[in-house]
């Protein structure tokens, strides 16, 4: 059960994440989440984050070796007296940014990872015809 803040840093502002995984990443990025330059360490599920009420600018990231990797920006009210409710989801690949949004979002960059997943046998199977074919006309 979480606990019952009161006072100016309740949770105002809950990121909802429901998947951390990157495909291809081993272990996982750490999603990082920043507030006025104050940061938290996201987990799947609900994540109440205690922001101070007014208008404030959320980014969260995933941190790929230290590198910033599917980064999202949304302004953001809390100074309503219930909690604000902000979905982020990764994207598929660490090329693409990734979605926050006040309601649930689809992960971005199913086309990227599906162009890495055939561009790269292709890639292959193109250098063997062609190394084929040279042999065949070298004799």
């Amino acid at each position: 059960m979480q606990p019952q803040w009161i006072g100016p840093l309740a949770p105002r502002l809950t990121v909802r994440v429901d998947e951390t995984r990157i495909p291809g990443v081993k272990g996982g990025c750490p999603l990082i989440a920043e507030v006025d330059g104050r940061r938290w360490r996201l987990a799947a599920g609900s994540n109440p984050l205690p922001v101070p009420p007014g208008v404030r600018t959320l980014r969260v990231w995933c941190s790929y070796y230290g590198i910033e990797v599917g980064g999202a920006e949304l302004t953001v009210d809390t100074s309503a007296p219930y909690p604000l409710l902000v979905h982020y989801a990764p994207p598929l690949t660490i090329y693409n940014r990734g979605a926050l949004a006040l309601h649930p979002v689809p992960r971005p960059g199913r086309a990227a990872l599906l162009g890495i997943m055939a561009g790269a046998p292709a890639l292959v199977l193109l250098v063997v015809v062609v190394l084929v074919a040279v042999r065949q006309l070298t004799g």
